[in-house]
Order: structure tokens, then sequence, then C-alpha cells
């Protein structure tokens, strides 16, 4: 990766993107944040700044053994954003989103939103504004997709419906699939 500092997706950032999504790829650290998400972030606020033909053309250029690991960092940015009780970091896992560009399996985007819509739910977050605000600096379909999932009853966002649950981990919320024994809703 490059050094910290600006991201010029126009220029040598593109590749900065994919040496990230690389080690990514390679498996996530533990810790959130690490210095992996305080990169991406960067990277992120740089393709939310960048002209629409640009975005265009970063989204097309992401291999799709990359499409994965976009997700899974926009589940990092959930629990970096309950972590630090800072919405902010949401923006950067929606954007994650928009570079994926819902080319997986719907049911798999829907699952991870879940972990988004949460963490906005749970910092009183404008959820579905902030959905539709970071959309837009996807493609009409993601921003179709972004907005097809705020309009999904509230049920079938949640962790619950998606199979998934919190728990704490020395003092921060972390996100894992729900345990088979669990049978009913919880409260």
């Amino acid at each position: 990766m490059t050094s910290t500092g600006r991201v010029d997706l126009a220029g040598d950032g593109f590749f900065t993107l994919v040496d990230l999504l690389d080690v990514a790829k390679a498996g996530f650290p533990a810790a959130v944040p690490a210095p992996l998400d305080e990169r991406f972030s960067e990277i992120a606020l740089a393709y939310r700044k960048a002209d629409a033909p640009l975005r265009q053309q970063v989204r097309e250029q992401i291999p799709v053994e990359y499409w994965s690991p976009l997700l899974g960092l926009g589940d990092r940015c959930a629990e970096w954003a309950l972590a630090d009780r800072d919405p902010r970091h949401l923006e950067d896992g929606l954007t994650a989103y928009c570079l994926e560009d819902f080319r997986l399996e719907a049911r798999e985007n829907f699952v991870h939103l879940s972990l988004l819509w949460h963490a906005a739910k749970t910092l009183h977050a404008e959820t579905s504004s902030l959905f539709s605000e970071i959309g837009r600096y996807g493609s009409p379909h993601g921003l179709q997709e972004l907005s097809d999932f705020c309009a999904r009853p509230e049920s079938s966002k949640s962790l619950w419906s998606m199979g998934l649950e919190t728990y704490d981990e020395h003092g921060r919320t972390r996100f894992r699939s729900r345990h088979s024994r669990a049978t009913s809703a919880p409260r």
C-alpha cells in the first residue's frame, strides 16, 4: 500500500484500493479499527469526492474476487461506528456497497447491509436518508438496491431475520451468525 495521506483515484489510488482489497482478501485483522480500516476510510472518501465518470471506472475495474472483501470492509465499518459512536463510519461502509455495486447474490448483500442498518439504528442516524445519500455515489442499479433495502419492512432488515446477532468483545459490539440453539426472536 502507499503511505497514508490523500488518495488520488485518477492516479495510483486505484492500485492502492486493489492492494488494500488484496490484504482484506487474505484475512481481516481482529481489531476494529485497524490500519486497514483507516486506509479504506481514506479511499472511500476519495471515491465519494471523485466525479461520476471516475467512480464508474473504479467500480467497473474491481475484479470479482474483491467483491466479498468489500462487503467485509462494510461490516467492519458498522463495528467501527458502534465502537466510536460515530455514524460517519457508516458512510464508508455504504461506500463499500457502491464499489461492490450489488454484483453478488442479493441475499448476501442484504445480510451484510443489515449490519450497517443495525449500527445506524443503534446510533439514531437517519437510516433511509443516509443510505440514499451515499447510494448516489454508486451506479443507478446500486442506488436502486439500497432504496429497495430501505423500503423493506423493518423486521426483514433486522439482524435476527438475517441469522445474525451481536455480542460483546472487550467492551466492543461485534457481529456473528446466530447460534442454532436460539429458537425465538429477542424481545
